[in-house]
């Protein structure tokens, strides 16, 4: 009998050890624009959202972070909700986003994002394969879900999510 509790309470052990945690980063170093970025910043009903990256050039072969981060979260009301209530919020709820060769197709490489601990941050870390071209452009599709939530409300009728899509391309170099 003693032998059966041992082993359920080093399974219960392990399924605990086991069990994912949430990753929340922060930022450690200041995004910047790439000089090769196709755009920086991109204008969208819910505010401007800036692509950035730690770098200041992209190498194939050599770990990267792009940020993504959510600007001007004044809400027009009047095109979203249909609501006289006040106190209307919002934020980034998920993001899907792939890469691709703009020139050459190498495949699609996912990129997947996780939340910062600031509000409105997204992190996602990648990394390129080298080709043969010196040069290559990239193009980053991101679809980018916003969550509206009125908090006074007492049903979830105000409860939407909106989404927006875009690209950016950008220029790796060969390591």
């Amino acid at each position: 009998m003693l032998k059966i509790y041992t082993l359920l309470t080093v399974i219960i052990l392990i399924l605990i050890a086991c069990t994912p945690t949430k990753k929340s980063t922060s930022l450690s170093v200041d995004p910047q624009c790439l000089k090769s970025q196709s755009k920086c910043a991109v204008e969208t009903k819910f505010g401007k959202v800036n692509v950035l990256f730690n770098k200041d050039e992209i190498l194939t072969e050599d770990p990267f972070t792009i940020y993504l981060i959510l600007e001007n979260k004044n809400l027009i009301k009047e095109d979203l909700v249909k609501s006289k209530e006040p106190n209307v919020k919002y934020k980034i709820s998920k993001i899907e986003s792939y890469m691709e060769g703009n020139e050459m197709f190498m495949g699609k490489i996912p990129v997947i994002f996780s939340s910062a601990r600031e509000d409105n941050v997204m992190i996602a870390e990648s990394l390129l394969g080298s080709c043969s071209e010196k040069q290559m452009v990239w193009r980053l599709w991101l679809t980018v879900f916003f969550e509206i939530n009125n908090e006074s409300a007492t049903n979830n009728k105000y409860k939407e999510a909106y989404q927006e899509t875009f690209f950016i391309n950008f220029t790796s170099r060969r390591f």
